[in-house]
């Protein structure tokens, strides 16, 4: 017999007492398998893998094959707080996410939440600006009810324990009685302004469930416990039966229904997974500590040492003599040792090759946690041209997902509670917006702010938006927090209305061959600030030249110089209707005064006073002297452009305004020297 034809009966052989040794085994244990709580085929072992008789791989003397994963002990509520209590680690890793998840803050978004309401009184006053509603119910948030620290702590304990509830106090009402359900979700609308009465925080050891699971498959606590029943150091509310519609329900980490059912309804321990982990990494950090006290060793060799150790009193001596050396190294600095019976020296020992088991270590526990090592450890990464933001932007990333699943509904659903209370009602389109997690710095915010104006304003001329468009935008971002909504509505009453039908022989094209000689050359208006100028944009419009040299420049030299001046009348003449001259209420004005040679007259002084001022006049001027936009006073007076135009005029020659002087400066002026005056 060849030595393959052995190789194959032998192969054989062991073929089929496998085989039958793996009927017996399923026999035997198919019954098992049925009645395992935890699942069919829980404890079925499996062959389907690799086996080579002749290595042994796979084998009965294959050490992979007696492994396997055992049963997982859920930690207990004592084993738990100790860790937790103990270890930094394991305290940080519970901790962190959930208040990074709201670090960042959010928005309360609804339909009309963001604007301000005006209260005028009775004789015209000017109006006295109130909080908004999403103003009164983020100050109830975060000054009564403390709402994100609840959240914080609610997630903190799930986290920690598997699960935790925030009960929901309604006056009038127990907290056995069920809240109505509404297309799959609870319906707080039972709550009324101001019958939310208080708000508690109960981790899974203090509000565990009766045995009562809800079996209902269309119920959205399906599987869940009916009630909860509070424990009795839940301060005074011991005993008591609360049902879930009453309670906001936060989860730890997920696990498979059998241990979900054998976890009294309750989901794992972030630490579950990680307490192993834990344990090795502190025992390694003590470890590598007790070390340092090594470092250095004094060694002592004496005749017949061996001998006196061998006996009691030969021991004795022996400790004493060298406590006293000891003694004398740390209290003299001398160590005295006997010249012809004992000699001394010093070993150190090297500890190279510990700090790489220690990162290696620091990164397993990180990789596990889904924390970076830069915020678990504050360990900052090292290497040119690292900065770890690859690492802070994936943890970011993860962050508002984990935020997103465990935490979000919540949330929501405990503002809207808290937002009932506060209003009688639930806003339309009710919503919160989390503000990013990555902040830019002030000047990578100025940087994107200018771009997006440049961007606009571009397109506005353009003629794709409308400036109503663009203000609508700005208010929606929130980049100026006192924009109210009348600031929209006036942007969206200064649209221009190109006509592309238009006569172009008309006037623009005299005013462009007036000042440039040249009817058939087009230019923009940018071209044209920077050839035509002022004397010939005046002479074009039948005005006097310039009272000085300033009349020679160009336009945009002119506004480069007088940049403030010109700024204000731009802010003067947004309220113009396409094609209208105008200068502005308090600037420029082509009726001023002039002398006998033509020129305007300058300076100021004159006039009849204040007292020659209408009851008109002066709302006019106090309007103007306020601050605000020649807009918002022609709207808060009721009164159009030209007539606002004509009254300016009127208030100049009776105060004595000069040319280059501010109306509603020399109109506080004269108030300021009237009241000094009386006084």
């Amino acid at each position: 017999m060849s030595i393959l034809d052995i190789f194959r009966r032998k192969q054989a052989a062991v073929s089929t007492e496998l085989s039958a040794t793996v009927a017996q085994y399923v026999q035997a244990r198919a019954q098992t398998d049925v009645d395992n709580p935890y699942g069919p085929f829980a404890n079925r072992e499996a062959y389907d893998q690799v086996a080579n008789w002749m290595s042994g791989q796979g084998g009965a003397n294959d050490p992979a094959v007696a492994a396997q994963w055992m049963q997982a002990i859920t930690e207990n509520w004592q084993s738990l707080v100790n860790v937790y209590r103990v270890s930094w680690l394991a305290k940080k890793i519970v901790r962190k996410k959930p208040r990074d998840m709201l670090r960042p803050g959010y928005n309360l978004i609804w339909e009309g939440s963001g604007e301000k309401r005006g209260e005028r009184g009775k004789k015209g006053g000017k109006g006295k600006v109130r909080e908004t509603e999403a103003d009164r119910v983020r100050k109830a948030c975060r000054r009564r009810w403390n709402a994100d620290q609840l959240v914080v702590e609610a997630a903190t304990w799930a986290r920690l324990f598997g699960g935790s509830v925030i009960v929901l106090g309604i006056k009038g009402q127990l907290l056995s009685d069920p809240l109505p359900i509404v297309e799959g979700s609870v319906d707080y609308s039972v709550i009324g302004k101001g019958g939310l009465e208080w708000l508690r925080v109960y981790d899974r050891w203090r509000a565990n469930h009766d045995g009562q699971i809800d079996a209902d498959p269309l119920s959205p606590n399906y599987g869940k416990p009916l009630y909860h029943v509070l424990s009795a150091d839940a301060g005074g509310m011991q005993g008591q039966r609360v049902h879930w519609t009453r309670v906001i329900r936060f989860d730890g980490d997920v696990v498979p229904w059998w241990t979900y059912r054998a976890n009294a309804c309750w989901h794992d321990s972030t630490l579950q997974v990680l307490v192993d982990l834990l344990k090795q990494y502190d025992s390694m950090t003590g470890a590598i500590s007790s070390l340092i006290p090594k470092a250095r060793q004094d060694v002592v060799m004496a005749k017949k040492a061996a001998e006196m150790l061998s006996t009691d009193a030969g021991s004795q001596k022996m400790a004493r003599r060298y406590a006293a050396t000891a003694r004398m190294a740390s209290m003299y600095n001398v160590a005295v040792y006997d010249l012809d019976t004992e000699k001394s020296e010093q070993r150190t020992f090297q500890f190279s090759g510990l700090d790489k088991i220690w990162e290696k270590s620091m990164k397993e526990v990180a990789g596990a946690t889904g924390y970076p090592v830069s915020i678990l450890f504050g360990d900052e990464p090292a290497g040119m041209n690292a900065t770890g933001d690859a690492s802070l932007r994936n943890y970011y990333d993860e962050l508002a997902g984990e935020r997103e699943e465990q935490v979000a509904p919540q949330h929501l659903a405990l503002l809207e509670v808290i937002t009932r209370n506060e209003l009688g009602r639930l806003p339309d389109g009710f919503s919160i917006e989390y503000r990013p997690f990555m902040q830019m710095s002030a000047a990578e915010l100025s940087d994107i702010n200018l771009k997006r104006s440049q961007a606009d304003h571009q397109r506005i001329e353009d003629g794709i938006i409308t400036p109503g468009l663009a203000a609508r935008e700005t208010k929606e971002d929130s980049l100026y927090k006192t924009m109210a909504q009348e600031d929209v509505d006036l942007a969206e009453l200064d649209v221009p209305m190109p006509d592309d039908d238009a006569d172009t022989d008309g006037d623009a094209d005299a005013t462009e061959t007036a000042a440039t000689g040249n009817a058939s050359l087009a230019l923009t208006p940018t071209m044209q600030g920077s050839i035509i100028t002022v004397n010939q944009a005046l002479a074009t419009m039948g005005f006097p030249a310039w009272p000085d040299s300033d009349g020679l420049l160009t336009i945009a030299e002119f506004q480069a110089k007088h940049a403030a001046t010109v700024a204000t009348a731009a802010n003067a003449n947004a309220g113009s209707a396409p094609g209208e001259e105008s200068f502005g209420l308090d600037g420029f004005d082509p009726e001023q005064p002039r002398d006998p040679n033509g020129q305007w007259a300058g300076g100021a002084g004159g006039g009849s006073g204040l007292s020659s001022l209408s009851e008109e006049e002066h709302a006019l001027a106090r309007e103007m002297s306020s601050g605000k936009s020649d807009k918002k006073v022609m709207a808060s007076l009721g009164i159009s452009h030209e007539r606002a135009m004509a009254m300016a005029h009127e208030i100049r020659t009776k105060l004595g305004v000069g040319i280059g002087q501010s109306l509603k400066e020399r109109y506080k002026s004269l108030v300021k020297q009237s009241k000094k005056s009386a006084s």
